[in-house]
């Protein structure tokens, strides 16, 4: 399965995962995905604080691994609603980011994401993802 790979590190993403460094799930089961990481400086706003539209870009990456999980064979998805609560600051340093799919119809899917450093829950992600037919 491919998030065998993307855990053991032998998977080839698309360029932008690389351009972004977001982080590779390294822990995931049927219905959920996550990581243990470090948030870079280099993403960091004033204050040390790490920028929200980076935040935004890793609920929405795990959102969308979720999908690998539950995704039937015959279907692929895209993110249709993506919205975030900011709770606390992400600073650089360890940070954990927790994703899990909570309905799942014929057409659409569900998703919660949490971004937590130390405990604390800094960002809580919900999507919807819209699955479609693949074309034979």
């Amino acid at each position: 399965m491919l998030l065998d790979h993307i855990v053991a590190g032998t998977a080839q993403g698309p360029p932008w995962i690389e351009k972004l460094r977001l982080p590779n799930c390294d822990q995931w089961g049927p219905g959920w995905v996550a990581v243990d990481f470090s948030c870079s400086e280099e993403f960091a706003v004033k204050e040390n604080m790490i920028f929200g539209g980076y935040t935004a870009a890793l609920v929405d990456q795990y959102a969308g691994l979720v999908m690998l999980t539950i995704l039937p064979d015959d279907r692929d998805f895209l993110t249709g609603e993506l919205t975030l609560e900011f709770l606390a600051p992400l600073m650089p340093g360890p940070a954990r980011i927790e994703a899990e799919a909570t309905q799942l119809t014929h057409r659409h899917a569900s998703v919660a994401v949490r971004v937590l450093q130390n405990g604390t829950v800094c960002c809580r992600g919900a999507a919807t993802q819209i699955m479609r037919k693949v074309n034979p």
